[in-house]
């Protein structure tokens, strides 16, 4: 039966493919003899001409017949006017005086249309031996009765454990928090300049003169301390590496938020008041 089915519709699409260039050959034939004022007339003319050719049914020729005059119309209408119409309302009065049903289903053609492409789909016809049913649609469910009976009780006792259940966030973490392992404020810090982010820090001199050169760090109360080389300083555990006219170095280690250590070098410039007063 399937064989017999695939070779049904092999040999359907083939016949509409002989359908539709028999079509358009004889409505380039017809539009070069003699153009009609009515384009639809060499079009329907040439359809019927190439179905009469054909062994399909009476039902099957009228259908396909509908089809191919919405198809050539549409091809028609873009040879006139450069482009395919939006929809198939368009072609009302020029090609139809109405819009083209399926005169078998009475439903309208679907037309797809595209860039470069369309399509006009038939709408699906009824199964022959399969009459409408009136009622109660009957149940998908390949269950038994018993199993269904089953199936609601358990789903009944899951629902009833959920109720019971009582969410305690005492002792956990947000789920809803980002994951940060990074320090926060070194609140343990041996020296004040080892409280605070480098950011929240800045150099107001530079002092020379003095064999090993040193720096004053101001914090943000306005407190000022002398640095030199290998002084702590910042929450990362920061060291100063380098004292120069304009700037000073630090080398620190950061804790990034997945937890992975690296080395950071910072250079702190030296805040002049004019720069200050800008500000």
């Amino acid at each position: 039966m399937a064989a017999k089915k695939k070779s049904d519709t092999a040999k359907k699409l083939v016949v509409f493919i002989i359908v539709l260039a028999a079509v358009e050959g004889a409505i380039l034939y017809f539009s070069n003899k003699q153009a009609p004022q009515n384009p639809r007339e060499a079009i329907e003319k040439a359809i019927e001409q190439a179905l009469a050719k054909t062994e399909l049914s009476p039902n099957e020729k009228a259908r396909r017949k509908a089809q191919l005059l919405i198809q050539q119309s549409v091809l028609d209408y873009r040879s006139r006017y450069g482009k395919f119409p939006e929809s198939l309302n368009e072609l009302i009065p020029e090609y139809f005086s109405r819009l083209p049903t399926d005169p078998l289903t009475g439903k309208p053609f679907k037309y797809l249309l595209t860039k470069n492409s369309f399509r006009v789909i038939l709408p699906d016809a009824p199964e022959k031996g399969k009459e409408k049913r009136k009622g109660k649609k009957r149940s998908t469910t390949s269950l038994s009765v018993e199993e269904q009976v089953m199936l609601l009780e358990k789903i009944q006792k899951e629902d009833e454990e959920i109720k019971k259940y009582v969410y305690n966030p005492a002792g956990k973490r947000d789920p809803f928090e980002p994951f940060n392992f990074a320090p926060k404020e070194n609140l343990k810090a041996s020296t004040p300049l080892e409280r605070y982010d480098l950011g929240q820090l800045k150099v107001t001199a530079i002092l020379e003169g003095f064999g090993e050169p040193r720096a004053i760090v101001e914090d943000a109360k306005g407190h000022g301390y002398t640095v030199k080389k290998g002084t702590k300083i910042g929450i990362h555990g920061g060291e100063v590496a380098d004292i120069q006219k304009d700037k000073i170095v630090v080398v620190e280690e950061v804790t990034d938020f997945t937890g992975k250590k690296k080395t950071n070098v910072v250079e702190m410039k030296l805040r002049r008041k004019s720069e200050e007063k800008d500000e």
